[in-house]
């Protein structure tokens, strides 16, 4: 699916989006694992970092059904596996850097299950952002826009408790 903006919501927005919840959930692995309270401070200092202005540029952020892009890819031809859900910004490197950073700070609570659900949400924020602001974006705004959803989740789960998973 080639969309630029508008067919996809993130959370908390009407309508229902290739990555809405589902009733299907993943739990976490029990074990030596990051803390719901360790996320948060890492969170916290990645916000700190994004508002002092140390945002860092990466190779574009490809995986979990979710690619970020400077500019959108032509059409392609059906094929067996749905396209993934391109993400267009101007600040592509910006964008994938957080992504970057957002899977270090959730470190292994990100598995293979809830891992579509996570970052394909975190691709509807930011492509929501875009389409309200067009070619007015901000970069700090757009990564705190997107960091903001991570901190409602890491908020929102608890610990051991299930988390929205796509399948």
């Amino acid at each position: 699916m080639v969309s630029e903006c508008g067919s996809m919501r993130p959370p908390g927005f009407s309508g229902s989006g290739r990555h809405a919840r589902k009733a299907v959930t993943a739990t976490f692995y029990h074990g030596k694992m990051t803390t719901n309270r360790q996320v948060q401070k890492n969170l916290a200092d990645l916000r700190s970092r994004i508002i002092r202005g140390e945002i860092g540029k990466t190779i574009l952020w490809q995986g979990a059904d979710v690619v970020i892009l400077a500019e959108l890819p032509g059409e392609s031809e059906p094929g067996f596996y749905p396209d993934p859900l391109f993400v267009r910004s101007d600040f592509a490197e910006e964008l994938s850097w957080l992504f970057y950073e957002l899977k270090a700070a959730f470190d292994d609570q990100i598995d293979f299950e809830n891992k579509f659900y996570f970052y394909g949400t975190l691709a509807e924020t930011a492509i929501l952002y875009c389409d309200r602001l067009g070619e007015k974006e901000v970069l700090v705004d757009l990564l705190t826009t997107v960091l903001s959803w991570a901190e409602q989740l890491a908020a929102s789960v608890q610990w051991g408790e299930e988390i929205p998973s796509m399948n």
